[in-house]
């Protein structure tokens, strides 16, 4: 996916000049990622939502949840209001586990960190479960439990896969 002269500009005046390193984009196409490498030496990735209910629950998201975890998260460096949409976030130090050859000793310390992530992570509090607009309101109504939260988004799922002739006849007994 090309980057746009557009966004291009926009990133030019945030962060400066900048090279183009990769593109990181996933293949599901619900948005575009590109790595951005700028002449102060500092790594960001923009990020442009299809959606823009997605790209709002992101954005509360970095603005409410992610300060939280302070040095485990990127931060939200910029937001383009205007079309297209994005989002420039910091880039964190370090290269993904996949792609490097790790002691069993240091294995176990990452898991043991990312662990202490998400243990904080889980500790966060909200007064009803589900998708929240940029202001952190319910988009679809507040469910105050878990379970029920969980369940209702299973079923339409599993509704939407049976519908759509994905699930084997062992997948939905």
């Amino acid at each position: 996916m090309e980057l746009s002269e557009t966004l291009v500009s926009w990133c030019v005046s945030v962060i400066g000049a900048f090279t183009l390193v990769s593109d990181c984009s996933h293949p599901h196409g619900e948005s575009q990622v590109w790595q951005l490498k700028a002449t102060t030496g500092e790594t960001y990735y923009l990020k442009a939502h299809r959606r823009s209910g997605k790209r709002d629950r992101e954005v509360w998201a970095y603005r409410h949840v992610v300060p939280d975890f302070q040095e485990f998260a990127p931060r939200l460096v910029a937001i383009r209001e205007e079309l297209p949409q994005a989002l420039l976030l910091s880039a964190l130090p370090g290269e993904p586990m996949e792609c490097i050859a790790l002691t069993h000793n240091k294995q176990q310390a990452a898991w043991h960190r990312a662990g202490t992530v998400l243990r904080r992570y889980h500790s966060v509090q909200s007064a009803w479960f589900g998708r929240p607009d940029r202001n952190g309101e319910p988009q679809d109504g507040a469910q105050p439990d878990a379970q029920t939260f969980w369940q209702e988004r299973f079923g339409d799922w599993l509704a939407r896969a049976e519908k759509g002739g994905y699930l084997s006849n062992d997948e939905t007994d």
